[in-house]
């Protein structure tokens, strides 16, 4: 550090190993504030760069949240759909058991009816035995009654 000067030291010529000296120190403050400011300067521009990439990554941060949101909505869009399909899946099920149980329901009506039909059938052939039978014993029933001797039923 320079000495302070008093009035008798101003008269002298100055000491030029303290001049040199003097301003050599002059220089490296120079230099050393000339080096701080590049590196205020420096500082300044990484925390520009880190704003600048905090706002992109906030950015891009968002972005993410609003893919994982559609994705998350395409999600139980799906699940909706799945279910959807499992109930539409089961009412086929139950719509297949309903028809095979008519399928079976039919083919037994159509048993029945096949029996029905040939009994009746038979009964038809067994009515018309009975209704030739009765209108013999009917036309006897005449004969016996037209009838005064019977001579006159056995052809006489």
């Amino acid at each position: 550090m320079p000495k302070l000067m008093d009035e008798r030291d101003a008269l002298k010529p100055p000491d030029p190993a303290e001049l040199e000296a003097e301003q050599k120190a002059t220089r490296e403050l120079d230099n050393a504030r000339v080096s701080d400011d590049r590196i205020v300067q420096r500082l300044e521009e990484q925390l520009r760069d880190a704003h600048a990439t905090n706002a992109s990554l906030r950015e891009r941060v968002a972005e993410a949240h609003r893919i994982e949101k559609a994705a998350n909505y395409r999600a139980a869009e799906a699940n909706a759909a799945i279910a959807q399909l499992e109930q539409a899946n089961a009412k086929r099920k139950s719509a297949e058991a309903v028809a095979t149980a008519s399928q079976r329901a039919r083919v037994k009506a159509e048993r029945e009816l096949a029996k029905a039909q040939a009994e009746l059938e038979e009964l038809r052939e067994r009515f018309d035995i009975v209704k030739a039978d009765s209108d013999a014993l009917a036309a006897l029933n005449v004969r016996v009654s037209a009838a005064k001797h019977t001579n006159d039923l056995f052809g006489g």
